[in-house]
């Protein structure tokens, strides 16, 4: 079964700091809650559209991070948490609850998926005037990194979110304090001393679920960062304690995804995912907001990042093909503007001179990488040097009358800190950097027939093995262009299919020899990002999908085992994505979710349970489930079809979808997400094991009983040989379980 997507980047951000310039940070990590309302006014520094729709902007001290007022949907619908099962679907069973003794796992498999090093990062000093690089990485180990600039040597080794598979997605130093404020997907920013203490630092927004995707610091030293799903931004001042929230940026603005600050301190601000813009305020002022339309217009996006040079801005948008689209939009003229060149700066990291004169910008390709000087006037660029590879920091620092440019480069396991003079265009110093690898939170985990199982990462890039006898490992090659997996299904011995998140692209995958097949790319024509829900029907393999950032409704995708040819059926359950799929015959039972893609508002219908008809290719029956707004992993058990909600099962006619009886097992509030609970069977027996919140529960059918296994830190569920389960612990682990008659 899958695990935990609900707050699942896509990528990392990039990031670094340069000389005058207040840097940006980005990284992508993802929930869902309650928003801001917008602050704007019609007159505001910079050149652009006035904003409407005015509110107010406060100081707030840091532990209360404001009050927080809902914008309009467009599509009205729950957000808050509610109690699934709080009125039974058909007949009410009462169970027996069954005293046993906590089980205890036979056998764990510790840190079973890593990876080589991915970072984002950027140059600091200490009081010394020591460089020092913090390097931010998702996983659960390794999360924040520093460096020693001179060496590559790692000093501290820190993870500041434990348990927080997204790690630190961005960093802030402030130098007075001697502390760095790490960024992640929560809504409290983490204080890390200069010994390495970690501590809270600041609250952002109420609402706010993930602080990371943007970070930028102004000229008096207050940090700003971008706030998801509350589509604002907060201002902390360190020296004070006190904080700030604007208000939502746009109505339809969910995201903050970029930031920066110009040298004459006016914000810039990147959003998505419906409809992204850029917005401007002045760092006193942040209560009259202008906006800046892009050049095209994107209906679903982001604005990825922003990086301003004296009057210049360096602009990335992500449109809904995934494909990044680079712009200059020069700041004293209101104008968008069209390089004399055509490459991308590599890494989306730049750096300028002192006076702001220059900028600096890597262009890579055909195996080199080139340092280019770029004219911030006529915006002409000059050749300079190779350097190591792609930048993931930048810094120009000026010693004397000698400007010289500091640079984390490279990716995987062949990172290296250069120091280039700008004068001669050689390398002064080129040393290996000593970055950790990535310990990834295991998601979406079968076990097919025989010792393996497999399994992929939050946030990861690739599939892994692990071999229950000989505990070995395996991962595939980052090459192998396997993203985060959502959702996998083993067809047989010699085929895995795998549905990879963002782009929604589907692989066939041989478990014997390794290789990799794409066979189909969502995204681009279905608007689809996660193949979650797997199975077979028909003749045919099925997946099922939640669909791309600010859109709803998901899809049906058949494809032909025979010559990997595929059948999309879009939005078959409107406005609803497909979270859970079983088959039988010809006929696919389906269960689904209000939540749509990131970004996009919950479904104001319940969520349901479907029957289609895969040779015909058409819908059998839909039924919703009054008061229920996520449904998953459908079975069938021997002959009845039974689905998990976060508190307990439900059997439905398979004939019509009417509801049959409600197995309550747990008492929990929760918000609509994607598939928090899943449930397996145990062959041979009526007996179903259902998993939510960590806590583990057996479910007697013929005896009416609930027997609670285990309690902690579990997610993913499987079952393997000998029916024993597979559980994911902490995490990283494996662990098996044997469960008692």
């Amino acid at each position: 079964m899958s695990g935990s997507p609900n707050s699942s980047p896509p990528e990392r951000g990039r990031a670094a700091s340069k000389g005058v310039l207040r840097r940006t940070v980005l990284s992508l990590g993802i929930a869902l809650g309650a928003g801001t309302a917008l602050t704007r006014s019609t007159a505001g520094p910079g050149p652009g559209r006035a904003a409407a729709d005015p509110n107010s902007v406060t100081d707030q001290p840091s532990a209360d991070p404001g009050s927080v007022l809902d914008a309009p949907a467009q599509r009205p619908g729950p957000t808050m948490p509610t109690k699934s099962l709080a009125t039974a679907h058909g007949k009410a069973v009462t169970l027996t609850t069954r005293m046993a003794k906590p089980s205890a796992p036979l056998r764990r498999y510790r840190n079973v998926f890593m990876g080589d090093p991915d970072v984002t990062a950027e140059f600091f000093r200490t009081g010394q005037g020591v460089l020092k690089i913090a390097a931010s990485a998702a996983g659960l180990s390794g999360q924040l990194q520093i460096l020693d600039a001179a060496t590559g040597v790692r000093e501290k080794q820190i993870n500041p979110f434990p348990g927080n598979g997204g790690g630190v997605g961005g960093t802030a130093y402030d130098a007075p304090s001697a502390t760095l404020f790490a960024f992640g997907a929560e809504n409290i920013v983490q204080r890390v001393s200069s010994s390495g203490t970690v501590s809270t630092g600041y609250s952002t927004a109420k609402g706010t679920t993930n602080a990371s995707f943007a970070v930028a610091t102004d000229s008096k030293g207050r940090i700003w960062n971008g706030n998801y799903p509350s589509g604002n931004a907060t201002r902390f001042d360190p020296a004070s304690g006190s904080t700030l929230n604007t208000g939502r940026l746009r109505a339809d603005t969910q995201y903050v995804r970029s930031l920066a600050i110009d040298s004459s301190d006016t914000v810039y601000a990147g959003t998505g995912a419906s409809n992204p813009a850029i917005f401007s305020w002045d760092t006193d002022n942040p209560g009259s907001v202008r906006e800046i339309p892009l050049p095209w217009r994107i209906p679903t996006g982001f604005v990825r990042r922003i990086e301003a040079h004296r009057d210049l801005l360096f602009v990335y948008v992500v449109g809904p093909d995934g494909k990044t689209i680079f712009s200059v939009y020069r700041t004293s003229t209101g104008t968008w503007l069209t390089p004399p060149w055509k490459w991308l700066p590599s890494g989306m990291v730049t750096a300028s001179s002192d006076d702001n004169s220059e900028a600096y910008a890597v262009w890579s390709g055909a195996g080199s990488h080139r340092l280019m000087r770029i004219d911030t006037r006529t915006l002409e660029a000059d050749y300079v040097c190779l350097v190591p590879g792609p930048p993931e920091a930048m810094e120009f620092e000026a010693s004397g009358s000698q400007g010289y440019l500091n640079l984390l480069c490279g990716s995987g396991k062949g990172f290296r800190v250069a120091r280039i003079s700008l004068d001669s265009g050689n390398s002064v110093r080129d040393v290996p950097a000593e970055l950790a690898p990535r310990i990834f939170k295991l998601q979406t985990l079968i076990a097919p027939a025989g010792n393996k199982v497999f399994f992929g990462g939050y946030l990861g890039d690739g599939i892994g093995s692990l071999d229950l006898v000989t505990r070995r490992t395996w991962r595939s090659a980052p090459a192998a262009g396997i993203r985060q997996i959502e959702g996998m299904l083993s067809y047989n011995a010699r085929t895995l299919y795998i549905g990879s998140y963002t782009g929604g692209v589907i692989f066939r995958f041989n478990p014997a020899t390794g290789s990799v097949k794409k066979l189909i790319e969502l995204r681009d024509k279905y608007l689809q990002s996660r193949p979650i829900a797997w199975t077979t029907a028909g003749s045919r393999v099925v997946a099922g999908t939640i669909p791309d950032y600010g859109r709803s409704g998901g899809a049906l995708v058949l494809i032909d085992p025979a010559d990997d040819s595929t059948r999309v059926i879009v939005d078959p359950v409107p406005g609803q994505s497909i979270l859970g799929l079983v088959g039988e015959g010809d006929v696919v039972y389906g269960t689904t979710g209000i939540k749509g893609g990131h970004g996009a508002p919950n479904d104001a219908t319940p969520a349901h349970v479907f029957a289609w008809n895969v040779a015909q290719g058409r819908m059998l029956w839909k039924q919703a489930l009054p008061g229920e707004v996520e449904i998953n992993s459908p079975l069938l058990v021997r002959g009845g079809l039974y689905v998990s909600t976060s508190n307990g099962v439900v059997q439905m006619g398979k004939a019509d979808g009417t509801p049959v009886a409600t197995y309550r097992l747990l008492e929990r509030w929760a918000a609509a997400k994607y598939r928090t609970s899943s449930i397996e069977a145990l062959p041979g027996s009526n007996r179903i094991v259902h998993l939510c919140g960590g806590t583990v529960t057996l479910l007697d059918l013929e005896r009416k009983t609930r027997t609670e296994l285990l309690r902690g830190t579990y997610s993913d569920l499987a079952v393997g040989r000998q029916n024993k389960l597979l559980l994911v612990d902490n995490g990283t682990d494996v662990v098996e379980l044997a469960v008692g008659a």
